[in-house]
C-alpha cells in the first residue's frame, strides 16, 4: 500500500528515470523534442503501475475532482455529454466523472501506452464501463 510519502520518492525515481542519460543522448544544447516526448512516454510507461496503486490507495486527487464534477453538475445537470480527459493517465478524475455521470462519455487519453492497457482495468474494479482509452 502506498502512502502519500511516497509520492515525493516515486517522483523522483520518475524524473531520474525519464531524464538520467538525456544529457549523454543529445548533442550539445537542450534536447530536440521528440527525443524529450520520448523520454516522457517511457518514463511514465515505466511509472503506470506505481501511479495507478498509489491512486487505489490514497485521496490525494479527490479535492480536485468533486471540484470538476461539481461544475460539471451544475453545467450539465442530467444531460449527456462527452469529456476528453487529457494526460490522464489511469483515467483519474475521468473515473469518478464517468461514474457520477453515467449518461456521459469518457475518452481518456495519455502518451503512455501502458496507462490506456491498465486504465480499463481500473475502471472495470469499480464499475465504469462508459470510458474508453487511447494512447496519444
Amino acid at each position: 500500500k502506498l502512502e502519500c510519502a511516497d509520492l515525493h520518492v516515486a517522483g523522483a525515481q520518475l524524473f531520474r528515470h525519464t531524464f538520467a542519460n538525456m544529457a549523454l543522448d543529445a548533442p550539445a544544447g537542450p534536447p530536440p523534442p521528440d527525443v524529450v516526448t520520448e523520454r516522457q512516454r517511457q518514463g511514465w510507461n515505466w511509472a503506470a503501475q506505481k501511479y495507478a496503486e498509489m491512486l487505489e490507495t490514497t485521496a490525494y486527487i479527490k479535492p480536485a475532482t468533486d471540484l470538476i464534477i461539481n461544475t460539471l453538475r451544475d453545467k450539465y445537470g442530467s444531460s449527456a455529454f462527452t469529456l476528453l480527459d487529457v494526460a490522464a493517465s489511469v483515467g483519474e478524475p475521468g473515473i469518478s466523472i464517468a461514474q457520477c455521470f453515467p449518461q456521459c462519455r469518457v475518452v481518456s487519453t495519455d502518451l503512455a501506452e501502458e496507462n490506456a492497457k491498465i486504465g480499463p482495468a481500473f475502471a472495470s474494479k469499480r464499475g465504469v464501463a462508459n470510458i474508453t482509452y487511447e494512447s496519444a
